[in-house]
């Protein structure tokens, strides 16, 4: 009887220690969400995204990074590589497992900032999924054209975002995946940007913006697409 104790005794201690050490997974969980950060920002190289006081490194301009956050309400501030002067201040709620996109630029020489809620699409459909923003410092409004078709009204006559019009065509639409051409006209039908030979990928969502300056050739107008993580 003895041996046998001693035999089962390790087995007995491994079990209470693995027992306590998911006690404690369990208990020290911690609720976290995703941010994308995209500087569409023409009016200087770099920004720097704040988060309660957090730095991150400096973001440069048409270039986006992806952070973790603590769930709960967060002040987010952002200021320039070249200047101490805060652009943009302001607060929002972060949920568990929730990705976000925060977009920053700038129109008629005024910052602008939103947030999206990144989510995915309840469709059993194989195609890629995208969205529109106008993020550039344009006049008048915009639409985009995939493979010159102009796609349902979610992409025509967008003027210059704010908060608003982010939230209500943050959600993603389907779009046949393969490798199209893209065209943004202004309200004439002028063609002020183009993008040939994007590869939108099955089962991949994205983000289509137009971003930029009108006449301005250190910052010409521009289609970029945001490859996006969605919950």
């Amino acid at each position: 009887m003895k041996s046998r104790y001693i035999i089962f005794l390790p087995v007995l201690l491994f079990g209470s220690l693995f027992s306590s050490c998911m006690n404690y997974y369990e208990y020290t969980s911690v609720p976290i969400a995703g941010l994308t950060m995209v500087n569409g920002y023409s009016e200087d190289q770099s920004i720097i995204y704040y988060i309660n006081e957090r730095a991150f490194v400096p973001l440069s301009y048409k270039n986006i990074s992806l952070v973790s956050l603590l769930t709960g309400k967060r002040n987010l501030l952002i200021r320039r590589i070249d200047s101490p002067e805060t652009i943009i201040d302001t607060t929002f709620s972060i949920e568990d497992n929730t990705f976000y996109t925060s977009f920053t630029f700038a129109s008629t020489g005024k910052p602008i900032h939103f947030i999206t809620v990144d989510r995915t699409v309840e469709t059993l459909s194989d195609s890629a999924k995208v969205r529109f923003f106008n993020i550039a410092a344009v006049t008048g409004k915009v639409s985009l054209q995939i493979e010159n078709r102009t796609s349902r009204h979610f992409f025509r006559n967008r003027a210059v975002e704010n908060q608003v019009s982010a939230t209500a065509n943050q959600n993603f639409v389907l779009q046949n995946s393969g490798t199209v051409n893209l065209s943004i006209k202004d309200e004439i039908g002028n063609i002020i940007a183009s993008k040939e030979s994007v590869r939108l990928d099955t089962a991949q969502y994205y983000s289509i913006i137009l971003l930029g300056k009108e006449g301005d050739p250190f910052t010409p107008l521009q289609i970029d697409v945001i490859e996006q993580v969605v919950y």
